[in-house]
């Protein structure tokens, strides 16, 4: 099964990639932009996971000491990992800290670091010269990621949600969002689209990780996450059909 979510995730990510090449067959990105996308996505990917994992690892600490944390793992160093174990489930966050946990810790470090790495590539001159073409790489950037990362769920053995996550390209809405207030910030340069082209994103990409993570530790999320799925699903459709659209409108093509 985690090879299956593999091949799908990497299905529909070279799918999508096509397609937005597609969109740019009469004016093409520069040279190498894939392999800048794949190699932005990789390092982002890596980079957030390992701000993650530190917040996984500092929060039980903050909140209940440094001198217990550490004597807890110093207990499993020896072979008690019971003392761990009864530390971290003690620690375990309440629905207001998970939620708040998967805005910042998750969904805002992601976006940020995607964000980065979308300015870095187009740096290159002639990669965003339209909006639409912040739009496009902003959806390429975010695919990138999401290859990743979906193959780092399926690797885990989480098969439902590794499956789940392989089934949604949410890393290429949110990255279309992204470029859509972006490509609007360079072409009229107000700080409150620049604004937007993080934090829409941040605010949609947490909340869906809320929901989807957390379903089996706080039971009453079991219908929001299957509303979030059909919501994020219908706003994927959304800018799907709006970028083919815009593929046709000159004004979004223009500097």
């Amino acid at each position: 099964m985690m090879i299956i979510s593999g091949l799908i995730t990497i299905a529909i990510s070279i799918a999508l990639m096509l397609w937005i090449f597609k969109m740019k067959k009469d004016n093409p990105f520069p040279k190498f932009t894939i392999i800048k996308v794949l190699i932005g996505g990789w390092l982002s990917y890596l980079i957030s996971a390992a701000i993650t994992l530190a917040a996984l690892f500092a929060i039980p600490a903050i909140r209940f000491g440094f001198t217990d944390y550490i004597a807890a793992w110093r207990d499993a160093v020896a072979g008690n990992g019971d003392s761990l174990m009864a530390f971290l489930q003690q620690s375990t966050p309440n629905i207001w800290a998970a939620l708040i946990k998967s805005l910042t810790a998750v969904a805002l470090v992601e976006e940020l670091l995607k964000f980065v790495a979308m300015r870095l590539i187009a740096r290159k001159q002639g990669t965003v010269i339209g909006r639409f073409d912040a739009i496009l790489l902003c959806a390429l950037v975010g695919i990138g990621f999401q290859i990743f990362e979906d193959i780092g769920y399926a690797s885990t053995g989480g098969v439902v949600l590794a499956i789940v996550r392989a089934l949604m390209p949410f890393h290429f809405t949110f990255g279309a969002i992204m470029g859509y207030f972006y490509g609007k910030y360079k072409k009229f340069g107000k700080k409150s689209d620049l604004c937007l082209a993080i934090v829409l994103p941040t605010v949609i990409h947490g909340i869906f990780d809320f929901t989807i993570v957390n379903i089996d530790t706080f039971e009453i999320l079991s219908y929001p996450a299957i509303a979030s799925i059909v919501v994020l699903w219908a706003i994927t459709v959304f800018m799907i059909v709006k970028i083919r659209r815009w593929s046709m409108d000159e004004e979004m093509r223009e500097q």
